[in-house]
């Protein structure tokens, strides 16, 4: 069975399952929609720590990072992406990658804190 993309108006990109969600703008950044769908592309059909590495340090955008933070915040909608949760297609989704970084984050603000 091969992926499937579908446009959306939140989020930018994203991958659950065998769909590829992409924000129907990124069609007016034909080099950034490239590099977001080549990204989706190598993530796996489940939750892996490949995947979490994938996301996290995200190397294979630092070529369009300029382009991504414009579309990010110039399209209505697309700031959601930075949300550890999403609602598509009726069914709610948790995002196990930025839900862990906002943990950890969340975590040394707490460990900071203690030593002031």
């Amino acid at each position: 069975m091969g992926l499937t993309i579908k446009e959306i108006d939140k989020g930018i990109a994203f991958r659950l399952g065998d769909t590829i969600y992409l924000h129907k703008n990124l069609k007016n950044y034909p080099l950034l929609r490239k590099v977001l769908i080549n990204h989706e592309l190598k993530h796996t059909d489940s939750y892996t720590y490949n995947d979490f590495k994938l996301d996290s340090i995200g190397t294979d955008l630092s070529l369009v990072k300029s382009d991504y933070y414009k579309f990010l915040f110039t399209n209505k909608g697309a700031w959601k992406q930075l949300l550890p949760y999403l609602v598509i297609d009726g069914k709610f989704h948790i995002d196990l990658t930025l839900t862990i970084l906002y943990f950890a984050a969340i975590i040394l603000f707490i460990f900071i804190w203690s030593l002031i």
